[in-house]
């Protein structure tokens, strides 16, 4: 009876060992499928929360070729005006705004004093040949010359409004432009 009890004993023990030992081993594998769970769920609410902040920079960026196209479209219609707006306002938001605001005022202002210049060349060369009536030869090559800058201002116009064609294009698909015969004032 006495080797019962022992024995009964060392078989309580174990049958503890082996239920503290399931449980520890049940808890353990309920831990590891808790932290499963919950590296999926940040992967998830990660992947979440990148997919947003992607639409966001796209949002963005998509604001950006909209107001930098703006820039040169809007100048077909109020010169400079609505450009020099648009740069004010949305030059700290984007570099592409920044970037095509730049341009385009560097491009109006050398247009604007090429223009200027012909213009001026074109009343002085008038002049010369109105001075000079009875010298036909000079009064020639004045009207000759008068002729030729009004032809290059006429060019000048139309390079002018494909070049700014060319920026709206170029700016709303987020690509950079140079215009030819742009001096930079605005760096």
């Amino acid at each position: 009876h006495i080797m019962d009890n022992s024995e009964n004993h060392r078989f309580n023990e174990s049958d503890s060992n082996l239920n503290s030992m399931y449980t520890s081993e049940s808890e353990r594998n309920n831990n590891e499928r808790h932290s499963e769970s919950l590296t999926q769920s940040q992967q998830q609410h990660q992947h979440t929360s990148d997919e947003h902040n992607s639409k966001i920079r796209q949002d963005e960026d998509q604001d950006a070729r909209l107001m930098s196209m703006l820039i040169y479209l809007l100048g077909l219609f109020t010169s400079f005006i609505a450009p020099l707006v648009i740069w004010l306002v949305k030059r700290k938001d984007s570099k592409l705004v920044d970037t095509a605001g730049k341009t385009y005022l560097n491009y109006f202002i050398s247009y604007f004093i090429y223009a200027i210049v012909g213009v001026i060349l074109v009343y002085v060369f008038m002049f010369i040949a109105m001075l000079n009536p009875n010298n036909t030869v000079i009064a020639a090559i004045a009207i000759i010359v008068m002729v030729i800058i009004a032809l290059a201002l006429f060019v000048l116009s139309i390079v002018a409004f494909v070049c700014n064609i060319i920026g709206c294009v170029k700016y709303m698909s987020g690509k950079t432009y140079k215009i030819p015969f742009t001096i930079p004032f605005i760096k």
